[in-house]
């Protein structure tokens, strides 16, 4: 089975925004859930349009390593992702595996009063061999 792994983006002015969910018992696979949400200011939150899933390495699979890699990164006007700081690494390369994954992430961007603006995030991916 693969591995399970989960993220949450958490945007830094706001309250948390739940990009993951629960494990399926297929492939063990996070299956993506997205809350639509305005704050009372007028901004929406971005949305999820493409995503890539964070892989395991070999080495960090077979050694159990288990975690949550934190990364800080910045969602574009043109809904692309930048890391911009590593929060909290991880062994073995599921630092590296994180980014690579989150930064080919694309979203529907967030808006102001129907104006694209960028935002800042706190992204956690949690990865875990419980049930594996």
């Amino acid at each position: 089975m693969s591995p399970g792994w989960l993220v949450v983006l958490a945007l830094l002015s706001a309250q948390r925004v739940h990009i993951g969910g629960a494990a399926t018992p297929a492939n063990g696979i996070v299956a993506p859930e997205v809350h639509d949400m305005i704050w009372a200011n007028g901004t929406t939150v971005p949305k999820v349009l493409t995503r890539v899933e964070p892989q395991y390495t070999a080495e960090a699979a077979q050694t159990r390593v288990t975690g949550t890699v934190v990364l800080q990164a910045v969602i574009g006007t043109d809904g692309s992702t930048k890391v911009v700081k590593v929060v909290k690494p991880l062994t073995l390369d599921l630092t590296l595996s994180a980014i690579e994954a989150i930064q080919q992430w694309t979203f529907m961007p967030a808006t102001r009063d129907g104006k694209e603006i960028p935002v800042s995030v706190v992204v956690e991916v949690h990865f875990s061999l419980e049930n594996r």
